[in-house]
């Protein structure tokens, strides 16, 4: 089991939109806006990835994964975007190719509150490929 310490903190709701470019000088319409991660995510992603550099588990090809997430709140996230971050965290670290690679999610939930000791534990499992 890999565990992730510290509140999980999904990507897609902590974005900042970016504008990019100027207004168009025939129109005067606004530039175009990028989304980029939030101040937030970025801390949890680069702590994430250091406790990650301490583990020698490396997965090349399909991969079940198993997440669980305690919460430092009871306010509840969306569990996809949580396993979306998880997955993109994963990947990044280089414990999973990528996460395209990713084929269930079975038994990934949000188990409560724990305050004192929030974090992600993580089970990966390597698919036999066919």
């Amino acid at each position: 089991m890999i565990t992730i310490f510290g509140q999980p903190i999904s990507k897609k709701n902590s974005i900042n939109l970016v504008d990019i470019g100027n207004p168009c000088p025939c129109c005067g319409r606004k530039p175009h806006s990028i989304p980029l991660p939030s101040k937030a995510f970025k801390a949890y992603e680069s702590a994430a990835k250091a406790q990650l550099r301490l583990t020698s588990h490396r997965y090349r090809g399909k991969v079940e994964i198993t997440a669980k997430y305690y919460l430092k709140t009871l306010r509840l996230p969306d569990l996809n975007n949580l396993l979306a971050a998880t997955a993109d965290i994963l990947q990044a670290a280089g414990i999973i190719e990528d996460d395209k690679n990713v084929v269930s999610w079975d038994g990934s939930r949000i188990i409560g509150k724990d305050a004192a000791n929030p974090r992600c534990e993580i089970e990966i499992r390597q698919m036999e490929e066919s």
